[in-house]
């Protein structure tokens, strides 16, 4: 398949050519994607994610770059960011985010519904996919992130979307199946639980506390376990 047949299943003004990605990552560092693409929701990564996998093109899904280093030779192929940024409150606590959501936006509305449970990602830089892919969350109290799922929405390598059962997920320590399976996050359903402000607040506030003395620039993260 030809870039030009690409562009035209995706759009001729979506997709740009040789786009530096170090406008896109955060440590502001990288060389240029051959196509890049910015998907707006979440039907948008699966349709771009299916037209790779059926013609055979190298692609990779990326959120804000929080935690990647990329190569100053850049990266074949199709570049697609997720910028889905849907979130949805039901009854009991229950979440439903996309992948690309920002993890201080979840902190925020959760928060204003009175629900906890999202404030073990403070400090967090990232979104929710990449929240489920490296299990994040408050290590100084072992708060990690598969405490709050439910399920993990994904595409798989042949282009099929299915959810994923918390007991299926292998979460770990910085870890998760999604590390070496190959599947797209596409969404997550998340329980949290109902508090005062109070309580929110206090949660908060223990782990601004514990993180106050971690580095404040960019960085890609733990290094050593």
């Amino acid at each position: 398949m030809s870039e030009k047949d690409l562009i035209n299943k995706l759009g001729f003004n979506r997709v740009k050519i040789s786009e530096p990605l170090k406008y896109h990552v955060y440590l502001k560092v990288g060389g240029p994607a051959d196509m890049y693409y910015q998907a707006q929701d979440a039907k948008e990564v699966e349709e771009a994610v299916k037209v790779s996998i059926q013609e055979g093109m190298s692609y990779l899904v990326l959120g804000n770059g929080s935690n990647i280093l990329v190569s100053d030779k850049g990266v074949r192929g199709l570049v697609i960011i997720n910028s889905s940024k849907n979130i949805k409150f039901l009854p009991h606590g229950f979440v439903e985010a996309d992948s690309g959501v920002n993890n201080m936006d979840l902190i925020r509305q959760s928060k204003g519904r009175g629900l906890m449970g999202t404030e073990r990602l403070l400090k967090v830089p990232g979104t929710v996919g990449g929240a489920v892919y490296m299990n994040a969350g408050d290590t100084g109290k072992k708060k990690f992130f598969e405490g709050l799922v439910v399920w993990v929405e994904v595409m798989d390598k042949d282009g099929k979307v299915k959810k994923i059962a918390k007991e299926e997920c292998d979460f770990g320590y910085r870890s998760s199946r999604f590390q070496k399976s190959g599947e797209i996050i596409l969404r997550v359903k998340l329980q949290l639980k109902q508090a005062s402000k109070e309580e929110i607040e206090g949660a908060a506030k223990d782990i601004l506390v514990r993180k106050m003395h971690q580095p404040s620039g960019p960085t890609v993260g733990s290094t050593f376990k």
